[in-house]
């Protein structure tokens, strides 16, 4: 009897461990672009109070050990959610990529009286997108070019408001002389005008 329950526990652990390997197999593949984020869900069958995110395998590179159904750590994040009759997901949450996030992740379910179950997936980051890079670019180049004609227009007005201050001044510096001019005019006038009178009132005398 006892034999039959060791053998009946080496097969189920067997198939265990072959539906392990065969989802190693097909590991899911996610192309994103620098500076995005990620939210990838793995598929884990058993139950487990432990939960834990690493780069590559378990064994290195612990990104997240929690007991917790949520937790964060910098710009890694899970979600546990629970489904009572297919495989629970552990919802993994990656904010602003960089090349180095390129690689392979395990997500793991880990309780003392239950075999681990773990999932991966793997990240591709490609550079961001050359279009947005160039429109950068362009706005930039447009904003100095904008800035520049705005200087030069600014300078080239104050140029001409001081070219112009000189003749101003010599007009109204002529004018003032035009008007002396004629108020002599008028002054001699009046003088000759003067003198004919006295001459006529000595003539009547």
């Amino acid at each position: 009897m006892r034999v039959c329950r060791s053998l009946i526990c080496c097969l189920f652990l067997t198939a265990v461990h072959d539906r392990d390997s065969l989802v190693d197999a097909e590991i899911k593949i996610y192309t994103k672009r620098e500076g995005e984020d990620i939210t990838v869900g793995c598929n884990l069958t058993f139950t487990g109070s432990r939960k834990l995110l690493c780069k590559e395998t378990c064994e290195g590179n612990i990104l997240i050990d929690t007991y917790r159904d949520e937790d964060q750590r910098g710009r890694y994040s899970i979600k546990y959610e629970y489904r009572y009759l297919k495989s629970s997901v552990l919802h993994v949450t990656i904010t602003k990529l960089t090349k180095s996030d390129s690689g392979l992740y395990t997500c793991e379910l880990q309780k003392d009286w239950s075999p681990i179950s773990k999932d991966n997936f793997k990240i591709i980051i490609t550079e961001g997108s050359l279009g947005l890079q160039l429109l950068v670019r362009l706005v930039l180049i447009g904003v100095l070019f904008i800035s520049s004609a705005a200087l030069m227009i600014f300078f080239k007005n104050r140029r001409s408001k001081n070219s112009k201050g000189p003749p101003v001044e010599t007009q109204h510096f002529s004018i003032t002389q035009d008007n002396q001019e004629d108020e002599e005019i008028r002054e001699e006038d009046r003088k000759k005008r003067t003198v004919e009178i006295s001459s006529v009132y000595a003539n009547l005398k």
